[in-house]
């Protein structure tokens, strides 16, 4: 392909990695097919990674699809629905002759029958195969429903998803995808609230799936986002598609300039009654609209090809009438182009259907290059007999998700008894701006100190943080912050990262300990006049007694705040914060008691990565007050 060829290219003596290449597109779903073929292995297993912001739904990840269904399957065991697609899910992976014989096999009187209730008794119909898998499932799933409502409905899922292996086959990016439907869950379930599970599948849809930071990346983007921006090479997909039509509009309006003043003029048209024509002012409106739009497809044609430095490719089919002739459909960016175009598609009009059309730029003039080329070497032809794509994709049948859980190494320390209802504290809550920053923020951080643990050098991490603004970005507007505060947010966030790398504390917290841990959760029940709550720690592990040490000695919990320190000095910034949030870490110093003796002493730190700064104390159980 056009991608693989410039990869491959030797790098010239300036450069020391190959040069960057973008695919634009006027619109995400033009971009679909683009991402499935760099979704697809070839003969050696490699897919091209690829980043695409804000263009891949979260609802529409594979990963995600399963972990909704069975959210669905343990809210509503009736579902049936929910309940095949959890068993033909990777983690149990049955077939569809095995779906069909939990089913009933189509039997009228079966169609209403639950499947938690027949399939146990079922069990026998299913092929060898079948019964492997499903005695590896159902105990998980029977126990996630007799244990439904004792805690949040996220952790339910999630806890049930890990012991059944959902998280086993996933990759980093989509395991953060997974992460992000978490999130979304708890925040639609709230404290104790009712989920709406068909809101929050709207939801979700709403989101975007995070994109990949591999080093070479290709760049998926539309058009209108490209703007500014400038690729080695770019290939621009899709040339005959055409946006959405404008649908008839009871007014019909356009908005003109005023001649001699500041304020604009509106000229109205309302639409013709059924059966009549409308009248000349609203012909000659849409008259004025459709000249509008072609000057803006000009324009978008434009942005698009001059985004490449190098080469350029166009990719476009165009339509056959039935004499023979090939044309543009109107409305396209091949049809803004097709003066220049045509005479690419009349040359083999005779021979072809559909012809593609690439020019490259400064560099050559190349024939034809197609997204689905082969490899400049033929294959043998052995090879040219592809096996078609699996329609089931499952975990092994030596999979053992116990196994692979009771082997994952033990914290040294645990979650006490639940924190009593009393032990409650407020959390300061700032504005809604402050709040989406703070959570990006710490999801970044976690994010940070996951790599780290993976063995990923810092200064790799570092290095890579620059390439982290558009994932930011993508995660501040699906926490819904207004377009225009974006990329302010955007650019803090990526100072705290930056900072917290540099800093040698900082750098300390995030990398791996013995029994280090993020997000590590705790619950506590319901008390009078409160609802069960959900604690959280941003980081936890097993070090020295000081910052920066070494060692399985001291229990740290720290906590990360995006707090500044202003014009306060040390000693007031201090002891505001520690007077803020002392009582917080208190609670979650009182939840964690270690396993081991004699008792692990527990340190508390707040660490502040705009500043950047620890603050740390000593924790003592007498410290936390009778009225928390």
């Amino acid at each position: 392909s056009v991608v693989e060829r410039w990869q491959r290219k030797p790098l010239p003596a300036d450069r020391v990695r190959p040069g960057a290449v973008g695919v634009l597109a006027r619109g995400r779903e033009h971009l679909s097919a683009v991402i499935r073929e760099f979704h697809t292995p070839d003969r050696a297993g490699r897919t091209v990674p690829f980043t695409a912001i804000d263009i891949e739904r979260l609802g529409e990840q594979p990963e995600v699809l399963d972990l909704l269904a069975l959210t669905r399957a343990l809210l509503h065991p009736a579902d049936r629905v929910a309940w095949m697609a959890v068993l033909h899910a990777p983690w149990c992976g049955l077939d569809l002759a095995d779906l069909l014989a939990l089913a009933g096999n189509g039997a009228r009187e079966a169609q209403y029958e639950a499947i938690p209730a027949v399939a146990p008794v079922r069990r026998a119909l299913l092929s060898a195969t079948g019964v492997a898998l499903f005695d590896r499932t159902w105990p998980v799933l029977k126990r996630a429903l007799a244990e439904r409502g004792r805690t949040f409905l996220a952790t339910e899922v999630e806890r049930t998803w890990r012991s059944l292996g959902g998280d086993a086959p996933l990759d980093a990016r989509r395991a953060a995808n997974a992460q992000l439907f978490f999130t979304a869950l708890r925040k639609a379930e709230g404290s104790g609230g009712r989920l709406d599970v068909d809101h929050f599948a709207s939801a979700v849809g709403t989101l975007f799936a995070e994109p990949e930071t591999a080093p070479n990346a290709v760049t998926l983007s539309t058009i209108h986002k490209a703007k500014g921006l400038e690729w080695d090479v770019v290939l621009v997909p899709g040339l005959e598609r055409a946006s959405r039509t404008h649908m008839s509009e009871l007014l019909n309006w356009l908005e003109l300039d005023a001649i001699g003043g500041d304020s604009a003029q509106v000229v109205l048209a309302p639409v013709a009654a059924k059966g009549n024509d409308p009248g000349k002012l609203y012909d000659w409106i849409n008259t004025v609209r459709t000249a509008r739009d072609a000057a803006e497809r000009k324009r978008l044609f434009y942005v698009a090809c001059t985004r490449a430095r190098e080469e350029l490719h166009l990719f476009a089919a165009a339509t056959r009438r039935s004499t023979g002739d090939v044309y543009a459909p109107s409305g396209t960016l091949l049809h803004s182009a097709w003066e220049a175009a045509m005479p690419y598609f009349m040359r083999d009009a005779q021979n072809h259907l559909q012809t593609s059309l690439g020019k490259s730029l400064i560099r050559n003039e190349s024939d034809v290059i197609s997204l689905a080329a082969s490899s400049e070497q033929a294959p043998p032809a052995a090879m040219l007999a592809l096996a078609p794509a699996p329609l089931i994709h499952r975990l092994p049948l030596t999979f053992s998700a116990a196994t692979r859980l009771s082997e994952t190494p033990r914290l040294p320390y645990r979650p006490a008894l639940p924190v009593s209802a009393d032990q409650a504290f407020d959390r300061p809550e700032g504005s809604f701006g402050v709040r989406a920053f703070g959570n990006i923020v710490h999801r970044f951080l976690q994010l940070v100190s996951t790599l780290l643990e993976a063995g990923t050098p810092a200064e790799e991490v570092a290095a890579g943080l620059s390439a982290w603004t558009s994932r930011l970005a993508a995660s501040l507007r699906a926490e819904g912050l207004p377009p225009a505060a974006v990329p302010r947010f955007a650019e803090r966030a990526l100072h705290a990262l930056e900072r917290a790398l540099a800093d040698r504390v900082g750098l300390w917290i995030l990398s791996p300990h013995p029994g280090a841990r993020s997000e590590a959760s705790i619950r506590r029940p319901a008390g009078d006049g409160d609802g069960p709550r959900e604690l959280r720690t941003d980081r936890t592990f097993l070090a020295g007694p000081a910052p920066g040490s070494l060692g399985d000695t001291h229990l740290w919990i720290v906590d990360y705040k995006t707090t500044e320190q202003g014009s306060r000095t040390d000693e007031a910034f201090k002891a505001a914060e520690r007077e803020v949030y002392g009582p917080q870490l208190a609670v979650y110093a009182s939840a964690f008691s270690p396993l081991a003796t004699p008792r692990l002493p527990i340190m508390l730190g707040l660490y502040y990565p705009l500043i950047p700064k620890l603050l740390h104390w000593a924790y003592r159980p007498d410290s936390v007050p009778p009225n928390l």
